[in-house]
């Protein structure tokens, strides 16, 4: 019988000792919390600026809702990227083979957007990018942008028998962009 009432006295103290408080308040968890995201997002901003190096490009950071794209022109855009590599993390949402044989990849961001990247890619980095992905689509991105226009969303408009095309911009979350260019290079 004591046998059995020193067991039960175990399990009591040791339920009660994962309860117990690790000491660290509700502000203190949430500034440890907050230090480690500023750790990551700086070694995040490192690793894309690093890549950025390697190809003497220009970085956008981060690319999508919240970038340097939003709220600018098009012009604005065209002029600092166009002719250009830059460097960005993206999403790979898809890799279509065109009617010439050729392949392409279209990024989007990790960021809510609808601005997407269409590349052309070798089959050198294709093979690259099937043999790194794993599941995982997320890459940083070197590319060298060509062109870049806005998102419009094409529509017809008939009143009997006469038919226009009208074409609306896109502002679901700010001014959306349509990048083409080729691939140079990717990274996990």
């Amino acid at each position: 019988m004591n046998i059995f009432k020193v067991f039960v006295f175990a399990i009591v103290i040791l339920s009660f000792s994962g309860c117990a408080d690790s000491g660290q308040s509700a502000e203190e968890k949430k500034q440890l919390r907050e230090n480690e995201n500023k750790v990551r997002l700086e070694q995040s901003k490192k690793a894309l600026n690093d890549f950025a190096t390697k190809f003497s490009a220009l970085p956008i950071e981060p690319f999508g809702y919240r970038s340097s794209f939003a709220g600018k022109y098009t012009v604005y855009l065209q002029e600092k990227y166009e002719g250009k590599v830059v460097v960005f993390r993206g999403t790979l949402l898809d890799v279509v083979k065109n009617q010439d044989g050729k392949y392409i990849a279209v990024f989007g961001s990790y960021y809510l957007t609808p601005t997407t990247i269409t590349l052309a890619v070798t089959s050198k980095l294709l093979k690259k990018i099937i043999k790194t992905n794993g599941g995982k689509a997320k890459f940083l991105v070197a590319a060298r942008i060509n062109k870049i226009v806005p998102t419009y969303l094409e529509a017809r408009v008939c009143e009997e028998q006469d038919c226009n095309n009208v074409s609306i911009r896109v502002n679901s979350f700010g001014k959306s962009f349509q990048m083409y260019g080729a691939l140079v290079d990717i990274e996990q």
